[in-house]
């Protein structure tokens, strides 16, 4: 064996014992983030049990909506986790598909935008959408673009402070639809940037505390967007913000219906916020 190969094998080696420790590490925390919500769920199970007399609930001081809140809240939770766990079992299968339909891209950044503006009021973050077209009908999926937004969106709510703005901002760069996710929030260290779309990579771990994460998220945004033949990238400058760049083929299917009615789809997005801003 010549000193190159033995060369390649330690390295090689190497990659495979951080690659092993970063799964040990995935898992440990995905552990926890599932018990965290069923312990809630469980707690709140029993201290309803604890207002109830001869099979009847008590509740006179009008408490017992906070417990319900508590045990949706993280049904939501645990909901968002096995879809994402779902979702990396079928990408690693090559079974994720894409259905793809004529939709004003406009529309849907715009939709999203306007949906997520009461959770951003309960952290004082302003919401700010900019347009430089006025629609855009392109070949997508208006879900796996609607998951998109809505992780990139909840991402950026968890590192932006009080007062602090999140731009969505949308234009066409030649042939492409170019859709933009800006905050002035925490931002990345530079040297994370690198990985920051890789699975089980959290963008910092002394984040985790107070933001909550599986470190999969933006491995499955990486693949809906390839999923749509674009590109994802990222750019941040850390205590400035992080600024998230998607490139869309701006193209049509030529189909009978030439546009879908986005309107008849958007109809369920407020669960679907819900189920993505659980953790937050």
């Amino acid at each position: 064996m010549c000193i190159e190969d033995l060369v390649q094998r330690l390295k090689d080696s190497e990659a495979n014992l951080e690659e092993n420790k970063l799964k040990t590490e995935y898992f440990a925390n995905l552990s926890h983030e599932l018990k965290t919500p069923l312990n809630i769920i469980l707690g709140s199970m029993q201290l309803i049990e604890l207002h109830m007399l001869n099979g009847r609930i008590q509740d006179s001081e009008n408490i017992l909506e906070k417990y319900i809140n508590n045990m949706k809240q993280n049904a939501l939770r645990l909901l968002r986790l096995i879809n994402n766990i779902i979702d990396l079992t079928k990408i690693d299968a090559n079974e994720l598909y894409v259905e793809f339909h004529n939709y004003d891209i406009v529309d849907i950044v715009k939709n999203v935008a306007k949906s997520i503006e009461s959770y951003a009021r309960i952290k004082s973050v302003n919401i700010n959408f900019y347009s430089q077209i006025e629609s855009q009908v392109i070949a997508c999926d208006a879900d796996k673009i609607e998951r998109i937004l809505l992780n990139l969106l909840s991402n950026a709510l968890k590192f932006t402070n009080e007062n602090g703005n999140i731009d969505i901002s949308i234009k066409k760069i030649a042939e492409k639809i170019s859709i933009c996710v800006e905050d002035d929030g925490i931002g990345i260290h530079k040297e994370k940037l690198k990985t920051v779309f890789k699975r089980f990579r959290k963008v910092d771990k002394s984040f985790t505390r107070n933001r909550q994460g599986s470190g999969i998220g933006l491995s499955i945004v990486k693949s809906l967007v390839e999923l749509h033949n674009g590109t994802i990238s990222a750019e941040s400058e850390y205590g400035k913000g992080s600024r998230f760049i998607i490139q869309l083929p701006s193209i049509m299917l030529d189909e009978e219906n030439n546009v879908n009615l986005y309107s008849k789809f958007q109809d369920g997005i407020i669960e679907r916020v819900r189920v993505e801003f659980s953790d937050l």
